[in-house]
């Protein structure tokens, strides 16, 4: 499950030519945020490298941040991917480690050497359970005071998205590139539990339907294999809203919730896992007495049924460099329903040779929906799979309506189909 994340990556480009000269920094009179001055390239970034320097939520670095990718342009899908001094795909034992620059200091700084291909990654923190993508940065932008890189307006081109790539060409000079974390993709960075005997308390926001129950799967979970999303360990309920298991662990646990539609595990395709914040697969804390509360739930088809339809609440939109870049919504208006089907409209829509998807309320933390999720009709030779989870826009076309018909579970869009009108 957890290997389904780097097929949904989407990838933003810093593009860059050369590095400024050496420019004085002012530090700022608030230590959190300006610790000490930026290196400069001179003094702390040899010939062939170039220096990251990061800015941590909390300052916490858990159990290491490390950079995953390639340094010479091979795929780097794989799990362990980390960058070493001289090469990458190596063990994270063997990587280069992001190191605090002051003590208490939230920022962090590793240099990275440039190899035929320059240096394509991702940030990440290791996880003590394996090397898997769990833990890459997310919401990662520009400290533009702190870079010395030049052309640092094209870091900005292209980002949105979640989880950024950094690409830097072979031949940059020596520089600093700055950016700030806004979080990390699924785990909660706690400290590795131990073994032993763990209590989930889980509570929701809203009682499930008829029928539903829910379960937990993950990994070092006794009397489960790792992952065992079709038949998890179902909790007990205590009242509507409260659910509790207590279950063995092994050291170094990670978990999520399953919502269960069967009355007996072996549930196959109808379950959901929990999104909890913005996490999907959490860590078990020391204290193996973790409580979760439930922010919504995902992959559970029809089975589901929660809210009513608020179109208020509700706004979906046209994303990507197929319409605009990724930084700019189309937006769908609604008009009048048809038959249990809401309908939403944009009009006059210019599309070109790219790749776009549908979002929710313009928030990549919601449910988004790109090829496959999304039935295309009207002009469907001029759409194809753009191999990423994206939908590929072909050939430039200006539509004079583009329609957005969907059916609500109760807490997102289900059988979704655009129409493409030129």
């Amino acid at each position: 499950m957890k290997k389904l994340f780097f097929a949904f990556m989407a990838v933003a480009t810093i593009a860059m030519i050369g590095c400024k000269k050496d420019e004085p920094t002012t530090p700022s009179s608030n230590p959190s945020e300006d610790p000490t001055p930026t290196p400069t390239p001179s003094e702390d970034v040899p010939e062939g490298y170039v220096q990251i320097l990061i800015q941590v939520p909390d300052g916490e670095e858990c159990h290491g941040i490390y950079m995953k990718g390639t340094l010479n342009g091979t795929d780097w899908s794989g799990e362990n991917t980390y960058i070493g001094l001289e090469e990458a795909g190596v063990e994270a034992d063997k990587a280069i480690k992001f190191e605090r620059i002051a003590d208490k200091s939230d920022f962090f700084k590793a240099n990275f050497k440039l190899g035929t291909a320059g240096l394509e990654g991702k940030i990440c923190q290791k996880y003590p359970n394996d090397g898997s993508w769990q833990g890459q940065a997310t919401k990662v932008s520009l400290i533009e005071d702190k870079t010395t890189m030049e052309n640092a307006a094209a870091w900005k081109e292209g980002i949105g998205t979640d989880w950024p790539q950094l690409k830097i060409p072979a031949g940059t000079k020596p520089c600093v590139i700055a950016l700030k974390i806004g979080g990390w993709q699924n785990s909660e960075c706690v400290k590795a539990n131990e073994a032993g005997k763990a209590t989930w308390t889980l509570k929701l926001k809203t009682a499930l339907p008829e029928g539903a129950k829910v379960g937990i799967a993950g990994v070092h979970i006794e009397g489960r294999g790792d992952w065992e999303n079709e038949n998890p360990i179902l909790m007990t309920k205590v009242d509507d809203l409260t659910y509790k298991v207590i279950n063995n662990v092994g050291a170094n646990c990670v978990y999520k919730y399953t919502l269960c539609f069967a009355d007996e595990p072996g549930f196959a395709d109808k379950h959901g896992h929990l999104i909890a914040g913005d996490k999907s697969d959490l860590s078990m804390p020391v204290s193996l007495a973790p409580v979760d509360e439930v922010d919504g739930w995902v992959d559970y088809d029809k089975h589901y049924t929660g809210e009513a339809f608020d179109p208020a609440k509700t706004k979906y939109s046209l994303i990507g460099t197929a319409v605009a870049d990724w930084d700019t919504d189309v937006e769908f208006v609604y008009g009048a329903d048809d038959g249990d089907y809401h309908v939403a409209e944009a009009s006059n829509v210019a599309m070109k040779v790219g790749e776009f998807k549908v979002r929710t309320n313009k928030d990549w933390a919601q449910p988004n929906f790109g090829w496959g999720a999304v039935t295309i009709t009207g002009d469907e030779a001029n759409f194809g799979d753009a191999g990423n989870g994206n939908i590929s826009c072909l050939a430039d076309q200006t539509y004079s309506k583009v329609v957005f018909k969907f059916k609500w579970n109760g807490a997102q869009a289900i059988d979704r189909t655009l129409i493409f009108t030129k």
